[in-house]
């Protein structure tokens, strides 16, 4: 029997460690358990924010869609306009060569007029100094006066 004491005092013993072991490992389980639903608490305001940044987004990419319409509507605007002043230059370029040609027919005709006047005025002195001298001598000069 003292043996059998003996073993049950161990056995009881074996039973006080395994229950201390246990309740040190039920403790561990206890804080685990404990941060386990601080995490979750912590995943679910996350989540949370997440949704509301994903809520934002959404919200940020319709103002992009709708400022990337008005771009492109502007886009295209802005290219018929280039195309009305490549137009306007082309319109242009051709009244400023049509105007160079025109003035260089002018400076010509001015310039013949020069030539002209010139021509005449010298006619005219020759004419006038002609009939001086048909005048004081008679004879074949008379066609002059």
């Amino acid at each position: 029997m003292i043996i059998a004491n003996k073993e049950l005092l161990f056995q009881n013993q074996q039973k006080e460690a395994r229950a201390a072991e246990l309740a040190i490992a039920n403790e561990e389980l206890l804080f685990q358990n404990q941060e386990k639903e601080n995490r979750v608490i912590e995943l679910a305001f996350q989540n949370s924010e997440k949704e509301k940044r994903a809520a934002e987004l959404a919200i940020a990419n319709i103002e992009l869609a709708f400022q990337n319409e008005k771009k492109e509507k502007r886009a295209a605007e802005l290219i018929i306009l280039n195309q009305e002043l490549t137009y306007q230059n082309e319109v242009k370029d051709k009244f400023a060569f049509e105007l160079k040609q025109a003035y260089k027919k002018i400076k010509k005709a001015d310039e013949y007029l020069k030539e002209h006047t010139e021509s005449l005025e010298q006619m005219m002195y020759m004419t006038s100094h002609s009939k001086e001298t048909c005048s004081q001598y008679p004879g074949p000069n008379r066609y002059y006066r």
